[in-house]
């Protein structure tokens, strides 16, 4: 139903704070100078200039955002082209240790494998074949995707050993596209390094890479085996 002239002039009297409840409308409005309307004239510019602010801030965040992407990509390039570098499973794991923490800034970094069948005893390495370990880490290959925060104690303490006691966050990524190798533990001294909110497509990304080059290693003695019978 459109309404009449007097309708809204009725309604703009009854409600005389309209536009300072939806200055948006002020932009609708076509104020001639002439009719004395300088005021809100200047009050649409000083409403026009506020929303020019409100985009600027949003540009600057979204640009502080993709250079934060673009940089930590980079990162993710330089990391897998190291870990593609490894001759050996050893080399690979110093390399993976070394990156993870000195880049990404990880206070502590595990390996949670299924399987550790062709390779090397290393610290990094936590076995999850028991009964037990199936049970506290079976839900990450079922979700397929990282979790970050704190973790329960057994967790960690599964995960990092006696260094549990100093991790206040954590990051769990599955090794590989399915998690059938295992799982990347990175942790943290500061509990708010990696949150429940946070963004976890590099950490999948990691992940993933990890899983590849750990499998021309872990799949190889079974090639073989095969071969040989």
């Amino acid at each position: 139903m459109k309404l009449s002239d007097q309708q809204v002039l009725d309604f703009l009297a009854d409600n005389a704070d309209f536009l300072k409840r939806n200055p948006g409308a002020i932009e609708l409005l076509n104020i001639p100078h002439e009719t004395g309307g300088e005021s809100l004239i200047e009050y649409q510019v000083s409403v026009l200039r506020d929303n020019n602010r409100k985009l600027k801030r949003k540009l600057d965040h979204y640009h502080e955002v993709a250079a934060t992407n673009e940089a930590l990509l980079a990162r993710i390039h330089s990391f897998h082209l190291a870990l593609l570098k490894a001759e050996t499973p050893a080399a690979l794991l110093r390399a993976m240790e070394r990156r993870l923490k000195d880049e990404f800034g990880c206070d502590d970094v595990a390996l949670g494998l299924n399987d550790r069948a062709g390779l090397p005893d290393h610290d990094l390495l936590v076995s999850l074949e028991g009964r037990r370990e199936r049970g506290l880490f079976g839900e990450f290959r079922r979700r397929r995707e990282p979790v970050c925060g704190r973790l329960r104690r057994e967790r960690l303490e599964a995960l990092f050993g006696a260094r549990a006691a100093a991790i206040r966050s954590a990051a769990i990524a599955p090794l590989g596209h399915d998690g059938a190798l295992g799982v990347l533990a990175l942790g943290s001294a500061d509990e708010h390094k990696f949150h429940p909110g946070m963004g976890t497509l590099f950490l999948s990304l990691l992940g993933q890479m990890l899983g590849q080059c750990l499998a021309r290693w872990t799949d190889a003695p079974r090639l073989s085996a095969r071969a040989a019978e």
